[in-house]
């Protein structure tokens, strides 16, 4: 069976954060490892992150996730943008390498009309320095986009020119639901989620999956619009989610809620339905 969390807000104190977690059900969680609308964030203890890695350990909360913020493009050509984007990345697996993390999810970027082999390249270049700079045994996890603008990542083919290009073993790959059936991959029914996965096998190999993000899309499929809904209120569904989480090799991965967060039982609620479709 899968483990399901989602989205936990980092504000205080974290082990506050780990507590709230599993008081809402949560076996498994995400959280920004900076201030996700600045590149400066104010640092934490050593102690502070040894308290949480143990409330960690005691509420048996994994695996731990951390994510990059929304400012970050390892695909621009502005230089500035790029250098301050790899030495963030760099910094934010140094910074889950210390609260315990085993993931770090990234953003992949956008080309800004500099063609996307260019974007590749450098996607692939910045990703390997900051692996190879930040000491500890944080896996980086690249989330496919739904293909907005010059977005990267939408699709297999893309996903997999990145991983091929970056010299490390500590890569893999989050699969947002959401941004998956908004690109090419529609997930409403068990026929759309076998073809995609098995799609996905053939180009880059399941063995880089290690991570959903469970995330129901606001928008009809392949529209390019990163719009999250609830699960089951929205154009993947219950069909879609129960194909997803008894899917062979997708129901051993932990399942991320980013749903949103409008109510206070919106977590619960979410979470309750997607274990209400497990298979026994």
């Amino acid at each position: 069976m899968p483990r399901f969390g989602a989205h936990a807000s980092s504000a205080g104190r974290l082990v506050d954060c780990a507590q709230r977690a599993h008081e809402l059900g949560y076996e498994c969680l995400q959280l920004f490892a900076r201030n996700p609308r600045a590149f400066r964030s104010a640092p934490r203890s050593d102690e502070e992150y040894a308290e949480f890695r143990s409330a960690l350990r005691r509420l048996k909360l994994r695996p731990a996730v951390g994510h990059t913020n929304y400012l970050m493009n390892l695909a621009s050509p502005r230089r500035e943008l790029y250098d301050l984007s790899v030495r963030a990345l760099t910094e934010d697996l140094e910074r889950c390498a210390k609260f315990g993390a085993q993931f770090l999810v990234t953003h992949t970027g956008k080309h800004m009309e500099d063609g996307p082999e260019k974007g590749i390249a450098r996607i692939a270049r910045g990703v390997t320095r900051a692996l190879q700079q930040a000491s500890g045994e944080v896996v980086l996890l690249l989330e496919n986009t739904a293909g907005a603008g010059t977005e990267l990542g939408a699709t297999w083919e893309e996903l997999g020119a990145m991983l091929n290009g970056i010299d490390s073993d500590r890569i893999g790959v989050c699969l947002d639901t959401c941004h998956a059936h908004q690109s090419l991959y529609p997930l409403d029914t068990a026929a759309g989620v076998r073809e995609a996965i098995a799609e996905f096998h053939r180009i880059i190999s399941l063995h880089y999956l290690r991570l959903i993000h469970a995330n129901d899309s606001k928008p009809p499929a392949g529209q390019h619009l990163d719009r999250h809904e609830h699960i089951g209120q929205g154009t993947i569904g219950l069909d879609g989610f129960r194909a997803l989480v008894n899917h062979t090799h997708l129901r051993k991965l932990p399942f991320i809620l980013e749903t949103p967060k409008d109510s206070p039982d919106a977590d619960p609620r979410n979470l309750a339905t997607l274990r209400g479709l497990v298979a026994a």
